[in-house]
């Protein structure tokens, strides 16, 4: 009886041919055979037949019966299927061995530039929506409210936010830096930073005159966003924590050594 096409594909797993894989079949079924018989049972062409049966021999799936020339004998199925298993492990182990052993190089750099305001916004929302676990926000009221009631919705992620002026929000926590009117008189502009889950970020400067920005696709380049971030929430927290003198004193520090590492 011939053999599915099916059960010949299953076989080809092993690398054998669709002739190869309906003459073992054929085999099984048989018990011994020869060319003709084995043709006969798979429905294949006899003149394919032979050179199946001699290659499923030298491929470890048939054998010669050694009483009639031209007669085979199946190899035992468990036996093929184990030999196979090892083989295929084998080669997996090489394949796992070749991976790790490959050095990543340097995540491409996806940066898109930012100078127009409802693009801005727009891209900020994106950015902030697309959150799973934690996203850290440095900012002005201005730009912070626009996502307030996104993130009263996401109940899931955690917020971080610096705030330079009032704000509330009900699904976050709130740090404001301590001297906000210093800042407006050393840059003269806002500012709104977003980094998101380690992964994606932005930042954008808004000018008197113009607006310049970038949304970065980067882990190494978000890094360096979100850890501005942190410095600034820390050092905030930290010195709303001191007594009004000691804030005065280190604050007149911060503030020499600042100005000897402005450009201007």
């Amino acid at each position: 009886m011939e053999n599915s096409s099916h059960d010949a594909e299953l076989l080809s797993s092993l690398g054998l041919s669709q002739y190869e894989a309906k003459s073992y079949i054929a085999l099984i079924a048989l018990g011994t055979g020869n060319g003709y018989t084995v043709a006969k049972e798979a429905g294949i062409p006899t003149s394919k037949v032979y050179q199946a049966l001699a290659s499923l021999e030298s491929k470890g799936f048939a054998k010669c019966s050694g009483l009639h020339q031209n007669t085979y004998i199946p190899v035992n199925a468990s036996k093929v299927i184990d030999t196979a298993r090892k083989e295929i492990d084998r080669k997996f182990t090489g394949i796992e061995s070749l991976l790790a052993s490959i050095k990543p190089k340097a995540s491409a750099l996806n940066i898109v530039s930012l100078n127009n305001q409802d693009d801005i916004a727009a891209r900020a929302y994106e950015l902030t929506n697309s959150a799973e676990k934690k996203v850290l926000i440095s900012g002005w009221p201005n730009e912070i409210n626009t996502l307030k009631e996104l993130i009263e919705k996401k109940r899931k992620t955690k917020f971080f936010v610096l705030s330079y002026g009032d704000f509330e929000c009900n699904n976050c926590e709130i740090f404001f830096h301590r001297n906000i009117e210093q800042v407006k008189g050393e840059f003269g502009a806002r500012w709104l930073l977003i980094a998101v889950d380690g992964v994606r970020s932005m930042a954008v400067f808004f000018g008197d005159k113009a607006i310049q920005g970038i949304e970065i696709d980067n882990p190494e380049l978000t890094e360096l966003v979100a850890d501005h971030i942190r410095h600034d929430i820390s050092i905030n927290s930290l010195m709303q924590e001191l007594p009004p003198k000691m804030r005065i004193t280190i604050d007149s520090g911060l503030d020499v050594l600042r100005n000897k590492l402005y450009f201007k």
